[in-house]
């Protein structure tokens, strides 16, 4: 990832609620976009999602908003156990 500032990020493979970042919200148990951004690379990266990454940043809040959702949204899917 590419950034104004380097950030250490740490992922779980067990759960996204397991993670640290050396960012502001990282360090007071938030999760922020460094988190985010790293654990959708990996998805990709590893074949689990068939999205194609984004070439722009969304221009506004109001356009990242959805796409975030949309983002824990999966991310949940590879997080949570299986239903009983």
């Amino acid at each position: 990832m590419q950034g104004t500032h380097p950030y250490q990020v740490i992922l779980s493979q067990r759960s996204i609620d397991q993670c640290d970042c050396a960012c502001y919200l990282g360090e007071h148990g938030r999760l922020c976009k460094h988190v985010l951004a790293l654990a959708l690379a990996v998805l990709h990266a590893c074949g689990k999602t068939t999205e194609p990454q984004a070439q722009q940043p969304p221009a506004s809040l109001a356009e990242a908003k959805p796409i975030v959702t949309a983002a824990m949204r999966k991310l949940r899917r590879y997080t949570e156990p299986p239903s009983p």
